[in-house]
Order: C-alpha cells, then structure tokens, then sequence
C-alpha cells in the first residue's frame, strides 16, 4: 500500500515514462518496477481514470480487476504529467 500521495505519483510516473520509451507489456512492466501486484494495479487503475493512458481498460471483478491491453500509449495529458513530476 502506498504511504503517500507522492509515493503514488512517483508509481505512476516510472509507469508512464516506461509506456513512452515504448516498455509497453504491462505485465513484464509490473516486475521490472518492483511494486506490489495491488500498488501496481491502483496506480494503472488511476492513469486509466486520469485518462493519462489509452489503450487500457479495466474490468471490475470478484477476484479484482482485469486489464485489457491493446497498444498502450500516453495521452498529451500524460505527457505533462510526466514533465510536472520528473524533477521531484
């Protein structure tokens, strides 16, 4: 579980900077970052939400969530995001 909201940005910015250098197998993604499977899915769960990212959808599930990927790609949205975060 994420102890701050910074922790939870710095999360979401490693995944969308990894998305746009073209790391786009969200599953070899999780591993290659070191976060927990639910730390991991709350913050792609929130990019998708944020629309930072397409090419991403989830599904709520009894077992929790399901992602369907079809060619991740960052949003202009994302872009800045990952500018506003990347010095911090």
């Amino acid at each position: 579980m994420f102890k701050s909201t910074k922790e939870f940005d710095h999360a979401m910015c490693r995944i969308l900077t990894n998305i746009r250098d073209g790391n786009t197998d969200l599953n070899q993604l999780e591993s290659l970052l070191g976060l927990e499977s639910d730390d991991y899915q709350d913050a792609l769960k929130r990019l998708i939400d944020l629309n930072l990212i397409t090419g991403v959808m989830y599904t709520k599930t009894i077992g929790g969530l399901v992602f369907n990927v079809h060619k991740p790609r960052l949003t202009y949205e994302g872009l800045a995001f990952i500018e506003s975060h990347e010095n911090q």
